[in-house]
């Protein structure tokens, strides 16, 4: 190692430390090559380059060209097991939407089977659909009651329908947010007795006098009251609708 006068640049003496701290690294470099490889034995092809980076000093280049190679080889491996599972994949995603299309299918095939009788004619149905059930107009009875009139009816239809054209009900068939409903079974009760067999011409009139009733829906199982009078029949239900309470007080028309 050459001396150096005091007078000597500072320059000079820093690039003279920075030769002997990179010929001292490769020294190192090297022995750890030499301790690493077998004398009277080439390297390895697998390990020559390691080796060759290690004897010029360049191990940190080497080990970041094996951090390279580390990262790529963990990249080929994803992209093989992405490779791999993407036909595993796509048939999972190919038979969950051949299942719901199938469910989709069997649903509307359902919808159609249940809904089709309510479209299709019983006279132009080839296959036999279930047909909803079919209500009775009373169009026919309405005609004659005038909207608003008071009528006792006894059959399930009529009690249910009848409403629906404009005439009351002497006793609802449903609750009334309009009606108490003490005052509505009260009605019931009343209804009942007029429609019983037992009943008499006097508590008859009591009932229309009281809920000013006019007409009488009655299907043919139900004998008629000596004092109704009938105004029309219907041949598909046999109900017969009449008048009754003419003359009464209070009760006009």
């Amino acid at each position: 190692m050459p001396r150096f006068s005091v007078i000597a640049p500072a320059y000079r003496v820093k690039a003279h430390l920075h030769e002997c701290l990179a010929s001292a690294l490769r020294r190192i470099a090297r022995a750890c090559c030499r301790r690493r490889r077998t004398p009277g034995h080439p390297v390895p092809a697998r390990t020559r380059l390691r080796h060759t980076l290690v004897h010029l000093g360049l191990h940190r280049t080497f080990r970041a060209l094996q951090w390279s190679s580390t990262a790529h080889r963990r990249g080929v491996k994803a992209t093989v097991r992405l490779l791999k599972a993407l036909p595993t994949t796509a048939l999972r995603l190919h038979y969950r939407v051949q299942s719901r299309q199938r469910t989709d299918r069997a649903a509307c095939v359902d919808f159609l089977t249940v809904q089709a009788g309510a479209v299709v004619q019983r006279t132009l149905d080839p296959v036999g659909f279930a047909q909803p059930p079919r209500w009775p107009e009373y169009a026919w009875a309405a005609r004659h009651i005038g909207s608003g009139e008071v009528v006792i009816a006894d059959g399930y239809h009529a009690v249910h329908a009848i409403a629906g054209y404009g005439p009351n009900l002497a006793a609802p068939a449903w609750p009334d947010p309009a009606l108490d409903e003490r005052e509505r079974l009260r009605r019931l009760t009343d209804v009942r007795a007029y429609l019983a067999p037992t009943s008499t011409r006097a508590e008859r009139t009591a009932v229309v006098r009281r809920y000013h009733v006019r007409w009488l829906l009655l299907t043919r199982w139900h004998p008629m009251p000596e004092e109704a009078v009938v105004v029309a029949w219907s041949a598909r239900t046999g109900e017969v609708p009449a008048r009754v309470g003419r003359g009464l007080p209070g009760i006009t028309r």
